[in-house]
């Protein structure tokens, strides 16, 4: 049923014309007019898993084509129109999974010289490798030992799916603890460091985790990136019954954006309070940060590193999303969109309570709070389809004017255990 589900909404991508899937992850309104072939490759995988004969030939035929267009370092473009300019070569890397599953499965239906190009492609691929990112898959293919210390350490929830990827790889039913820690099953949510997270909409980019650990999942609210990957999962990994808490509290406990490029920055979260349909985050990378926690509350202190006037920008802000009538907001008990430090702002989301109150501690400033539509830096959605849709409420912190040094509080007042993350570039 997964297969068939997947390949009816994969196909609303298919073109009549080239038979191949049409899509463009920059721009979403030149869909139909951009082919990205590792995507493509993926579809042929899923095609030949169906098992049904008119679509497997049609498989092997699109993967013979995809297969010329290799370079002769063995890399690939991005998509169809940018041949023979491959301009991303370690990208080329993502099709050793497809590559390896056509041939480990299904490598004995392929027509013989269409078998050893598959073979000759995935090893050149696999010698290209000089990250040892998918030194598993190369032991695997070769008969040579590996173990869990192979897979490598995860800071993001797309480390996390890799992780998964590769575990699909080494065997069938697979435990790993990883996952036990870094994914909450009842809240269906990754719950790993936080430095590299996004979400397209309201959807968070970790739906492949959930079809990882075999939970339901509404294939119709996957992005295209994630669609096209769901091929490459043939086995569950099992997870643990979480505690069931109604939210997951996450929070790193020092930050120095002196030490982190720009181009890091967009998916860094310093606070993450998630919860099943819905979450709390502050994402902010303009000051020292350090965090300290108690039973009942999370203490963030924001360290100004230069002197301030008359900016619009907000200076510190957290969201939460715009879900229809699920969140309120109250200042000092009363409806409002303006706070001083001296009022606490009182957040419901989903029948949950949670309050923020503020504390001037150190040095010169003047700061006053808004609450108001916005997006958070790790949007994707209005990047990718144009569009200016807000998605989110904010509460933010404006600096009308500081002096460098300046040291606010913020203290958010929670009532479940929480987690702290470490957090590295």
């Amino acid at each position: 049923m997964f297969k068939k589900d997947l390949l009816k909404i994969i196909e609303q991508f298919r073109s009549d014309i080239t038979g191949m899937l049409h899509v463009n992850f920059v721009d979403h309104e030149k869909n139909s007019e951009t082919i990205p072939l590792y995507e493509n490759a993926c579809y042929c995988l899923l095609l030949l898993r169906t098992h049904d004969k008119k679509k497997m030939l049609f498989a092997m035929e699109m993967l013979e084509k995809l297969l010329h267009l290799q370079s002769s370092e063995g890399t690939f473009p991005l998509y169809f129109h940018h041949f023979p300019l491959v301009e991303k070569p370690m990208l080329s890397l993502r099709w050793i999974f497809p590559l390896f599953w056509i041939n480990k499965k299904y490598g004995h239906v392929l027509p013989h010289a269409l078998r050893e190009r598959v073979k000759l492609t995935l090893e050149k691929l696999l010698e290209l490798d000089d990250t040892g990112r998918y030194s598993v898959v190369n032991s695997v293919y070769y008969s040579l030992p590996y173990s869990l210390d192979d897979l490598g350490e995860v800071k993001s929830s797309r480390d996390l799916i890799f992780r998964g990827l590769l575990l699909n790889v080494m065997g069938e039913r697979i435990d790993d603890n990883l996952f036990d820690q870094y994914y909450n099953r009842f809240l269906s949510r990754y719950i790993g460091p936080g430095t590299h997270e996004f979400c397209v909409g309201f959807q968070s980019k970790d739906a492949l985790l959930h079809l990882l650990v075999d939970q339901d999942v509404n294939l119709a609210k996957l992005s295209p990136y994630e669609l096209f990957q769901a091929p490459l999962i043939f086995s569950h990994i099992e997870v643990g019954q979480a505690v069931e808490n109604n939210y997951e509290l996450l929070h790193v406990k020092e930050f120095d954006p002196r030490t982190y490029s720009k181009s890091n920055l967009r998916g860094l979260h310093l606070l993450r309070l998630l919860m099943k349909d819905n979450s709390f985050v502050c994402q902010t990378s303009k000051h020292l940060v350090s965090t300290q926690e108690y039973e009942d509350r999370v203490e963030i202190d924001f360290t100004f590193l230069d002197d301030h006037s008359g900016d619009e920008k907000m200076d510190i802000a957290f969201y939460t999303e715009r879900r229809d009538g699920s969140t309120s907001f109250f200042v000092d008990d009363q409806k409002a969109s303006l706070f001083h430090l001296n009022n606490k702002v009182k957040i419901l989301i989903d029948q949950e309570v949670f309050t923020l109150s503020f504390k001037h501690c150190d040095g010169e400033g003047d700061v006053t709070g808004h609450i108001q539509f916005g997006n958070r830096p790790s949007q994707t959605c209005s990047k990718i389809k144009r569009e200016h849709k807000l998605y989110d409420w904010m509460i933010g912190l404006r600096g009308i004017r500081y002096k460098k040094g300046y040291k606010l509080r913020t203290i958010l007042h929670h009532s479940t255990q929480s987690t702290e993350c470490s957090i590295s570039e």
